[in-house]
């Protein structure tokens, strides 16, 4: 089933609206609903958290470009209209440029970084979609997880890059877990002739 655009009139007449339709979209495919509505009340939390104090405004900021860049980036690199109408291609652009602002003091070398691992991202969703298609699996927030590893650890080994605060690390207490999956995915895997 298809969800209907927020604003039914206006993704003919004008083309800003559709691209906000599918970047309120990404923010609700956060908490996996393909509705405008809920990006919108996503959106709003992220910006109540700001003005609380709970987080800061280049969190919100950068998970809107991050948004923005990935479903960019996934739109040149040919992804489905569906998913890019969906914001399947925004959502994990919006948790990496949230994440990491988190982690990275607010600069310019931030921003870049953001908006590189945005577009990364979208480039990881459009390769595991291919990859995990034979097993019928969606990528998930996979896509977020390893560009924003990949770019705090890029931050981890330039030490001109002013943090926030950076994780230690894993607790080895989930590697398990995470064998565990693998191995389970892996068995489940199906066999080529």
């Amino acid at each position: 089933m298809t969800a209907r655009p927020l604003w039914p009139a206006l993704p003919r007449l004008a083309p800003w609206a559709r691209g906000a339709d599918a970047l309120l979209r990404g923010a609700g495919q956060v908490v996996f609903m393909d509705s405008s509505r809920t990006g919108a009340l996503f959106l709003f939390a992220l910006l109540w958290g700001a003005w609380a104090g709970g987080t800061t405004w280049a969190v919100v900021l950068a998970a809107l470009s991050g948004a923005a860049a990935s479903t960019a980036v996934g739109r040149a690199l040919g992804a489905p209209r569906d998913a890019l109408h969906s914001g399947l291609y925004g959502f994990n652009g919006l948790l990496v440029g949230a994440g990491v602002a988190t982690f990275i003091a607010p600069s310019a070398a931030m921003w870049t970084l953001a908006l590189l691992a945005a577009a990364l991202s979208s480039v990881l969703a459009l390769a595991l979609q291919r990859v995990l298609r034979d097993w019928d699996l969606p990528g998930l927030t996979l896509p977020f997880i390893v560009s924003t590893w990949l770019m705090l650890l890029a931050v981890l080994l330039q030490a001109a890059i002013a943090t926030a605060v950076l994780p230690l690390g894993i607790p080895v207490l989930t590697l398990p877990f995470v064998l565990a999956t693998w191995v389970f995915l892996l068995l489940r895997a199906p066999q080529r002739a």
